[in-house]
């Protein structure tokens, strides 16, 4: 087995392989969770909440296209966002500063609420009795309402073997706006038995407050200048999804509000994120589909990676099967076309691994075990 500690401290270690778990909404999708964009539009757009923003122009855009959509199981935000962005720069569509800000602002602040609301599980009966009595006897131990994690899944097997062996896994980066720390407390928890001291020292081992970055969860209010913030004032204590396109596009000054970039509440998060994605020695990226809005992150990577400067890394993608655009958005991510990185040459430094099929328990064990030597 490897022995890793934190990536701050072993990136710079050139005789240790440092290992990072990249999350995307795969990883809810495959917990049973209804976190995609589709669960969160329908009801958003629906909501007479939004008739405030009727005024503005991305409002309309997103709308429509969602109503005209024909395939509602799958509708990508950032990207129809990015379209709009794209139309407005081509004089194609309006835009309104101070409209398109302020409905930026009610997205993030919905996506950030709505979807962890929907990674909640009501419990069941064999868990009420630890959640009474953790909640009378240490309120830090668990949540004040227990998880019931689906277990015969990827992502649940993934949790238990990082929490069974944390040396596995040197960081681990969301891409959700779900609370991931929360699966792994009461994953613990139920590990331990409920045991209180047990499950302070496994928490302590497990060190999630520097091995856990959750990308795409802020709590600025840079997107709602105070002048413009009307019924939608937005707390600085309230957790906001950050949402929008990436760097590729140059804007003007007055629509760089539109870009992630620009919604973190610290930069070097996003400037750390990169600097551990592009460092790490071995990557598995679990349900992120690897999409032009995340440019930023993933594009070194794969420019790289199908190069003559190719390193020895390892890059293991979990999907739910084959009929995935992954591959077509390396390629769009490379600039390559899908036949070249197909027939490259360092095709085989990617892997993947489909939760489809799953089942069977051998390549389970296959793939821990590439990873445990």
């Amino acid at each position: 087995m490897h022995q890793t500690s934190t990536v701050a401290s072993t990136v710079n270690n050139q005789n240790r392989r440092t290992r990072i778990l990249i999350l995307g909404n795969g990883f809810d999708l495959d917990f049973g969770f209804q976190t995609t964009y589709h669960n969160f539009c329908d009801p958003f757009f629906k909501s007479k909440e939004l008739e405030v923003c009727n005024s503005s122009p991305l409002y309309n855009f997103l709308k429509n296209k969602y109503d005209d959509n024909q395939n509602k199981e799958w509708y990508d935000l950032e990207t129809e966002i990015r379209e709009y962005v794209t139309r407005v720069l081509n004089k194609e569509e309006e835009f309104s500063e101070i409209e398109d800000r302020q409905f930026m602002a009610v997205l993030r602040h919905n996506l950030g609420m709505t979807l962890n609301i929907f990674a909640h599980i009501t419990p069941v009966q064999q868990t009420e009795g630890h959640v009474i009595k953790n909640q009378s006897e240490d309120p830090t131990l668990i949540n004040p309402q227990q998880f019931v994690l689906y277990k015969n899944c990827f992502a649940y097997k993934i949790c238990k073997d990082f929490i069974d062996n944390p040396s596995t896994i040197d960081k681990i980066i969301s891409f959700n706006y779900t609370p991931l720390v929360n699966y792994i407390q009461n994953i613990v928890a139920e590990t331990v038995k409920y045991d209180i001291e047990a499950f302070n020292k496994k928490m302590k081992e497990l060190d999630l407050e520097n091995r856990f970055t959750p990308v795409h969860i802020s709590h600025s209010g840079c997107l709602s200048p105070n002048e413009n913030l009307g019924k939608y004032s937005i707390s600085d204590s309230s957790p906001l999804g950050i949402c929008g396109i990436d760097d590729n596009i140059k804007l003007p000054e007055n629509m760089k509000f539109f870009q992630k970039s620009g919604q973190f509440d610290e930069i070097s998060v996003r400037e750390d994120v990169i600097n551990y994605i592009n460092n790490a020695d071995d990557l598995i990226i679990f349900g992120h589909s690897l999409g032009l809005c995340d440019s930023d992150y993933f594009k070194d990577l794969f420019c790289k990676l199908f190069s003559e400067k190719s390193e020895d890394k390892r890059i293991t993608i979990v999907t739910y099967d084959n009929k995935n655009p992954i591959i077509e958005n390396i390629a769009t991510l490379t600039g390559k076309k899908e036949s070249e990185l197909l027939f490259s040459k360092h095709i085989h430094k990617l892997h993947f691994l489909y939760t489809k099929h799953l089942d069977n328990m051998l390549e389970y064990n296959d793939f821990l075990n590439s990873f445990n030597q």
